[in-house]
């Protein structure tokens, strides 16, 4: 089952809230809905399923010939060790706020490295699919991304989330549309405390 939703956001509940749903109907799958059968499936690598926490993230993200348990889940593979390391020391200082990486954080200590560089050394899903949008979308999502907004004071997203810059921020290429897309608006709202109000614009 999803963690309790965090307070100071208004995202998480909507998980808790679709898995209780398809619960009355789905109780016989109650392991698959829960994503519990993927440890099972990722016993077989090194890392993940010997330890709580490791496997705790492998009902989640990514495990070798496994992507993510859907597609607002942020896919980790081949991100920046700094980068996951920092961000697991942010839940864990309730820095960044998530009722489902707060409490997984908070089992970890001398793991989060070893963590982080575990996730950071798993190749990229090459079977990722493109989400399907329109040309002028697309062109527009594109002219942001490599020259941001001038005329409102937004920085081009590539000045760092590309793999050329700072390894303390993520490359954003390759990730789910749905989970930036849902990041972005969280940010609009403004339940990311920590994180930078750069997107209120955007609609």
């Amino acid at each position: 089952m999803p963690a309790w939703p965090s307070a100071a956001r208004d995202d998480e509940v909507w998980a808790l809230t679709a898995f209780l749903s398809q619960l009355p109907s789905r109780q016989q799958n109650y392991l698959e809905l829960a994503g519990v059968d993927r440890v099972s499936a990722g016993r077989g690598d090194k890392g993940i399923g010997n330890a709580d926490a490791f496997t705790l993230c492998a009902r989640w993200h990514e495990g070798r010939g496994m992507g993510t348990n859907g597609d607002r889940i942020p896919q980790f593979a081949g991100l920046p060790e700094e980068y996951l390391l920092r961000s697991l020391r942010e839940y864990s200082q309730r820095v960044r706020a998530s009722g489902v990486m707060e409490p997984v954080a908070d089992l970890l200590d001398e793991q989060m490295r070893q963590l982080a560089s575990y996730y950071s050394g798993l190749p990229p899903d090459g079977n990722r699919v493109a989400a399907e949008s329109d040309p002028a979308r697309l062109r527009h999502g594109a002219a942001i991304a490599s020259r941001g907004a001038p005329e409102n004071d937004i920085p081009a997203c590539m000045s760092c989330h590309s793999e050329a810059q700072s390894p303390r921020f993520a490359p954003l290429a390759g990730q789910h549309a749905d989970h930036i897309a849902e990041q972005l608006r969280l940010w609009q709202r403004g339940g990311a405390p920590g994180q930078p109000m750069v997107v209120s614009w955007l609609q």
